[in-house]
């Protein structure tokens, strides 16, 4: 990955989908690509919503729950 961005939201009325794609609009809007790879802690874990954005969603135990780290994969 040679951009990337870290992204934390805790806001608890809103899904980790939903911060995920704010995130990515965000992202964006900042580096003038889409991202095509989001982490998350294994604490997120989810089904669904990222084949209608291309988003491959990894998770690892370095990111910390309500973090995100997006960026564009090689």
């Amino acid at each position: 990955m040679t951009t990337g961005m870290f992204w934390f939201d805790q806001e608890k009325s809103k899904s980790i989908q939903e911060r995920i794609f704010n995130a990515a609009i965000y992202f964006q809007e900042k580096f003038g690509i889409f991202p095509t790879v989001c982490y998350l802690n294994p604490e997120n874990k989810f089904t669904g919503f990222t084949e209608n954005f291309h988003i491959e969603i990894l998770y690892t135990g370095s990111i910390q729950p309500n973090h995100l780290w997006l960026g564009v994969k090689e």
